[in-house]
């Protein structure tokens, strides 16, 4: 039994939503169970909607009142969940795990060890545990009592972000050791795959999983039959992302804009068409989209797409789905989210040949990649006008534009080196533009974890910003850091356009070579890492000496974004590859070759 006690007199209200454990402990002592298990998850449905920037001492009062309440009640033995609420709660596994994290309790170890101890506890033990946990359960003995409610749980918690090392390690033991009783759940509409697909990759841990979802996916939809009469004028664009600002668009708008004057384009859209959706490109919009047990494809089921190109795999269900379904003979991917598939339909990779490893293509992809010059991406130019805001305070402020999952603890340990050894007083500044994973309130858990590790008077972790906000607060930083083994691209090219020098670290993928092959172009070769160790040494070194920081401070005043990073070829050579590749697929194809393919 937790140590607080159960307070009964006591009520607790945020934004107008009562959690009353009076009630719940009453519809426990009469074993109203299933009533019990609705208000649990009402309370658990409330959380999970509403998003939190920071907790103050009531919102914190809150969620631990509510949870000394439920972790007591979930793990009496006599609480039983009827097979009507089964699913639901292991839909919500990592909701309360979210929940216990942003608590003052932080993990469930101790019911966990409380509930190993009973029987019948299955259904419990996956409700409660999850890549946070210390403590250590037998999944693969639970994979083999029951893999899809296994499988559930597995997939459910892959939208943690690796704030700690246990959550890190864990999350990646987790995509490592795979157990062959994985399954999907037999609707795809609540089968949550996608999630283990898109943040493997921020782990540097994707080929495993991704190759076991393709091989899931592929049998789920092995009974959709597609009708192809390729039109070589023809060409689909699959995407969910075609949005202004969004960043998968940014890369990609400039080679989808070469396309335009010469073939016919169709958008296939991911998922519900919203207004915002730009159409500007396209001679007719169809849509894709995952409904109940399958995927509803009806508008392109008969088509005449020569290829197909997806702006972006793994972001959505959607993608996956359809990158492991034959819409047309020729199907490509490139750099909108930059890795490979690792064994789905997806024929071609386009990427740059400054840029990629050639002697780890084959390692890299399972697509036969077809390189073409330059960085093999455009961003769009930064729409922003610089406003010279300085920075008027007493400390350096060093910018942290990083999405959630690239804010890891290798990085604030490497922050935390920083304070401890620099000469000057610093702060760090973290935000970002993306809107994704705001659901689980990681904002909470990550000003817990970084104040921790930092001090909470040492940073600042600003809500998801419009991009003028973003770029003005980029605009009185001192300094930009990439984070690693996902970097950024659209951050590096706004922080270098507003003369903001960043500091990266390089790996062996698009993903964390980019930076530091713009870097290059520009003459900032210094700031490139190759491991934390040196990472912190280069930013401590930007602090302290002020020759050096005069160097790099001078060479981006004489750099010009336009002529020395932008490619001015790069769309027409990325149109370039999709005609190569048109004409000469057969071809390709009869050579059964995994060389990388140049495109003069």
């Amino acid at each position: 039994m937790p140590a607080l006690q159960i307070d009964f007199n006591k009520s607790s209200a945020l934004s107008g939503f009562k959690i009353n454990n009076r009630e719940l402990i009453k519809l426990y002592q009469e074993k109203n169970y299933d009533e019990l298990s609705q208000k649990f998850l009402e309370i658990i449905e409330f959380y999970k909607n509403n998003i939190y920037k920071d907790l103050n001492n009531k919102e914190q009062y809150s969620i631990d009142y509510f949870l000394n309440t439920f972790l007591y009640i979930f793990t009496q033995e006599d609480y039983i969940i009827s097979s009507n609420y089964t699913h639901l709660f292991l839909q919500n596994c990592f909701v309360i795990s979210s929940i216990v994290a942003v608590s003052s309790f932080k993990t469930t170890d101790p019911w966990i060890s409380m509930l190993m101890m009973q029987e019948n506890n299955f259904v419990k033990l996956l409700t409660l545990y999850s890549f946070r946990n210390n403590i250590k359960l037998n999944i693969d003995g639970l994979f083999e009592l029951e893999p899809y409610l296994t499988s559930m749980w597995y997939f459910n918690n892959f939208w943690v972000c690796p704030f700690t090392q246990t959550t890190f390690n864990n999350t990646v033991k987790y995509l490592n050791n795979i157990n062959d009783k994985l399954a999907l759940y037999p609707s795809l509409l609540h089968s949550n795959f996608h999630g283990s697909y898109y943040t493997s990759t921020y782990y540097g841990n994707d080929s495993k999983i991704r190759k076991k979802i393709n091989e899931l996916v592929k049998d789920k939809v092995k009974d959709i039959k597609i009708v192809n009469k390729p039109d070589k004028k023809k060409i689909a664009i699959v995407s969910g992302k075609c949005i202004k600002g969004n960043a998968v668009y940014k890369v990609c708008y400039d080679f989808i804009s070469s396309l335009k004057e010469h073939y016919e384009l169709t958008l296939i859209h991911l998922g519900d068409l919203t207004p915002d959706i730009d159409v500007e490109f396209f001679d007719d919009v169809k849509v894709a989209k995952v409904e109940n047990d399958t995927i509803n494809i009806d508008q392109i089921k008969e088509n005449n797409f020569a290829l197909a190109y997806f702006m972006e795999i793994g972001t959505t269900k959607e993608s996956i789905v359809l990158s492991n379904l034959k819409i047309a003979p020729i199907q490509i991917s490139g750099y909108g989210h930059p890795v490979s598939t690792f064994g789905s339909e997806v024929n071609y990779f386009i990427g740059g040949s400054d840029i990629e490893i050639i002697e780890k293509s084959e390692e890299n992809f399972s697509e036969r990649l077809v390189l073409i010059e330059g960085l093999g991406v455009n961003s769009v130019y930064p729409d922003y006008e610089i406003q010279n805001i300085k920075n008027t305070s007493e400390k350096l402020i060093i910018n942290c534009p990083l999405i959630m999952l690239k804010r890891n603890y290798n990085l604030l340990y490497a922050l935390r080196h920083i304070l401890q050894r620099s000469n000057k007083k610093v702060f760090f500044r973290f935000f970002g533009l993306s809107k994704q994973l705001a659901i689980f309130n990681h904002q909470c858990e990550f000003i817990k974890e970084a104040s921790d590790i930092l001090g909470r008077e040492n940073f600042e972790a600003l809500p998801n910003l419009d991009y003028k906000s973003y770029m003005k607060y980029m605009e009185e930083g001192d300094l930009t850091l990439d984070s690693y083994p996902y970097g950024g691209c659209n951050t590096i090219f706004d922080s270098l356009y507003l003369k903001k020098p960043v500091i990266v670290i390089e790996g062996n993928n698009f993903y964390n070579r980019a930076a530091a092959q713009i870097l290059r172009r520009i003459g900032l070769s210094p700031l490139i890492a190759d491991d934390w160790e040196s990472y912190a040494s280069i930013i401590l070194a930007f602090i302290k000496d002020d020759a050096f920081r005069a160097k790099i401070s001078d060479k981006l005043k004489k750099a010009d974004l336009k002529t020395s990073i932008l490619d001015a070829d790069g769309p027409a050579n990325f149109k370039k590859a999709i005609d190569y590749l048109i004409n000469n697929h057969e071809k390709l194809e009869k050579e059964e070759s995994k060389e990388p393919i140049f495109i003069e």
